[in-house]
């Protein structure tokens, strides 16, 4: 008589039975799954080096006027890393918590508290961030853009200057912009990857939690 196989069960957390719980049939999958965490992991690396060139640009840029990156350089892959990685914490966050549809939302399971070393480290980063986006905005910040075109002569396009139009400007003056267009990314670019870099770590710690205590999909 052939043996039929036992159906594997996903065995839910207690926490997924409490009332006003709004998890979806993906929540346990999306939580245990090993190339979801991978992919996480890859988002959030992406974040922190976001954040990091984002900061270090800005620094350069204060004794001199020089970058290491251009705006026009570092525009397009903040583009596509915040396009997708947006996308993917969307797509993760409905997957976890679905729907509230007026309910309360409650997370399917509670990772442990960060440590204390975690809760120091975290406040020394948002400590230096915030002393490095207060020295660019007294530097000077602006938004625009730059190019050089053969000669080489140097434009820039900024509502600061000829109402957006392009305007030749001086070498030093082309540098100075510069500085100015990364100095004003460096006040949103690292507030962008820290946002994301705590949503990844977030969903990671969550799926360390259901690892250890119901296994890996």
């Amino acid at each position: 008589m052939r043996r039929l196989s036992k159906p594997r069960l996903v065995t839910v957390p207690h926490q997924a039975s409490r009332k006003g719980q709004p998890a979806t049939r993906f929540t346990w999958w999306r939580l245990r799954s090993r190339a979801c965490a991978v992919v996480d992991a890859l988002c959030a690396a992406a974040a922190a080096v976001l954040y990091v060139v984002s900061l270090v640009d800005g620094i350069v840029s204060w004794p001199s006027d020089r970058v290491l990156v251009t705006d026009a350089r570092i525009g397009p892959p903040v583009a596509v890393i915040g396009f997708f990685a947006g996308l993917w914490w969307v797509v993760s966050g409905v997957m976890v918590f679905g729907f509230a549809r007026g309910r309360r939302v409650v997370r399917p399971v509670d990772p442990p508290p960060p440590s204390r070393r975690r809760r120091l480290a975290l406040a020394l980063v948002v400590a230096i961030t915030l002393a490095i986006v207060t020295g660019n905005a007294l530097l000077g910040i602006d938004k625009g853009q730059a190019r050089t075109l053969p000669g080489p002569k140097y434009q820039v396009s900024t509502s600061g200057l000829n109402d957006d139009a392009w305007t030749t400007v001086s070498a030093g003056e082309y540098r100075r912009w510069q500085a100015r267009f990364i100095r004003g990314d460096g006040i949103v670019l690292p507030a962008l990857g820290i946002i994301f870099l705590m949503c990844e770590l977030s969903l990671l710690r969550m799926h360390r939690t259901v690892i250890r205590t119901h296994g890996e999909s």
